[in-house]
């Protein structure tokens, strides 16, 4: 059975508005939850669903068995478009027994967050440091001081800070890239392309597990994280239909 989708007539959003949309629905697979009493509740069930730990010494060819039962970010992400498509919703079982549903609201949320989550480095790779968690980082004022953190947040800070280095300004200056880019939407393949980035550029920064990484001593990976930037943000485009 196909379910067709029709557009609403009338005003639409500008892209501003929905610029401003998509960045708040982006962080709540992070926090689901929140509330008065629980700022942030955990991920629970879901946990997993955002990355895959394949070992440097593997590579990406071991993503599948990495992959577990499905339960990883190269699994759900065609999961929650074909169920996007199809207004259906996405139901699990977490660890009490208790079923959980999302629905398609939600379904888009995991969706813009997962393809963020799929284009960095330690999302994708593992060096038995529990993706760069077990890896300490100086020289990053308020923020968390481990190198997967540090990926997430305070790189991508330094990586569009002043001016001239604001979202746009980096979209244009890959803009020669886009469609080659847009023509990759195997996550499987985008999935290789980070773990390609982990083994060669961020864990020679980082290994053994108690190593220190400095942003003073780590200029390659502000190039690392401009370029996986736009590529995030195209696909997103792609996989979410705007």
């Amino acid at each position: 059975m196909t379910t067709s989708v029709s557009r609403k007539s009338g005003p639409q959003p500008s892209i501003s508005d929905l610029g401003r949309a998509m960045a708040l629905m982006a962080t709540w697979p992070d926090c689901m939850g929140r509330d008065a009493h629980n700022p942030c509740n955990p991920k629970g069930v879901t946990g997993p669903w955002h990355f895959v730990d394949v070992g440097l010494f593997e590579g990406p060819g071991h993503l599948a068995e990495r992959c577990g039962t499905g339960s990883c970010v190269t699994e759900k992400i065609p999961t929650l478009i074909d169920n996007l498509k199809t207004g259906t919703d996405l139901v699990v079982t977490d660890e009490s027994g208790e079923a959980l549903t999302f629905k398609p609201d939600r379904e888009l949320r995991f969706l813009i967050h997962f393809l963020g989550d799929i284009h960095q480095p330690l999302h994708t790779a593992t060096n038995a440091d529990a993706g760069g968690n077990c890896v300490k980082t100086i020289g990053f004022a308020g923020f968390t001081h481990q190198l997967h953190a540090t990926w997430d947040s305070a790189v991508v800070a330094k990586a569009i800070e002043g001016g001239h280095n604001s979202p746009g300004s980096i979209l244009n200056e890959f803009q020669s890239e886009e469609a080659t880019v847009k023509a990759v939407t195997d996550p499987a393949q985008i999935a290789n392309e980070s773990f390609i980035l982990a083994k060669n550029e961020v864990a020679v920064m980082g290994v053994p597990a108690h190593a220190v990484l400095a942003w003073g001593e780590s200029l390659p990976v502000r190039a690392v994280s401009r370029h996986r930037r736009p590529r995030a943000v195209h696909r997103r485009g792609r996989g979410t239909g705007k």
